[in-house]
């Protein structure tokens, strides 16, 4: 019963923040509600959530202490992302025309020895105006990959409601790997949503400390 309240009670918060941004102006959505206030003052949220296409999406919902455009001019620059991300080792804007960009991305994983290097390509659709990025899969070492970054104004525009929704599959290199990888998420179908759920929550963690460098947000 936890579960599905906990559920339920976040997705209408998603809808009323989608709903909040149809607007150009963007204004702060009147349906933030102090209960999910207390929540995000004690740290991020998560959602998992099981979509029609038979995945299941994670989505951290945190709450920094920054305006949105400051997070918004952070988050849509590409080339920042080595610095902004552990795991990005470098990227590589292929092509950018109006506001679709495809931006090659290389991953260093340094839990193993020697360390584990993979690429992707993915395909950017920017939204300036609605402070809205989302991207899908174009080619790479990833079977699948989608999601989306939102930001919405809180506290008068002084801070900001980030959400980073996501889903992804690897593809290991090797034959071996692969099949482990394959017969653990058979296995184990919590496997997959624990490993993104970690995944969205250092993204978040980091845009906070990036943020935090800047002299922005909570020392």
């Amino acid at each position: 019963m936890f579960r599905k309240t906990t559920t339920l009670f976040l997705g209408m918060f998603l809808i009323s923040l989608a709903g909040a941004g149809s607007s150009a102006a963007k204004q702060e959505t009147p349906r933030f509600t102090e209960s999910l206030q207390d929540l995000l003052g004690r740290g991020d949220v998560v959602l998992v959530e099981n979509a029609e296409n038979q995945r299941q999406y994670v989505t951290v919902v945190s709450e920094i202490d920054a305006p949105p455009d400051d997070v918004w001019k952070l988050i849509s620059n590409f080339d920042r992302y080595p610095d902004l991300f552990h795991e990005v080792e470098k990227v590589k804007v292929l092509s950018h025309q109006g506001n679709v960009a495809d931006v090659k991305h290389y991953m260093r994983v340094d839990v193993t020895v020697p360390s584990y290097r993979y690429s992707f390509t993915l395909r950017f659709l920017i939204d300036a105006g609605e402070k809205k990025l989302t991207w899908d899969l174009v080619d790479g070492d990833l079977k699948f990959f989608t999601g989306s970054w939102e930001l919405f104004p809180v506290k008068g525009g002084k801070k900001t409601i980030m959400t980073y929704r996501t889903t992804f599959d690897v593809i290991p290199r090797s034959y071996l790997a692969r099949k482990v990888v394959e017969y653990i998420s058979e296995k184990n179908p919590i496997y997959g949503v624990t490993s993104i759920s970690g995944f969205v929550l250092v993204v978040s963690q980091s845009v906070k400390e990036e943020l935090r460098k800047a002299g922005l947000g909570k020392k």
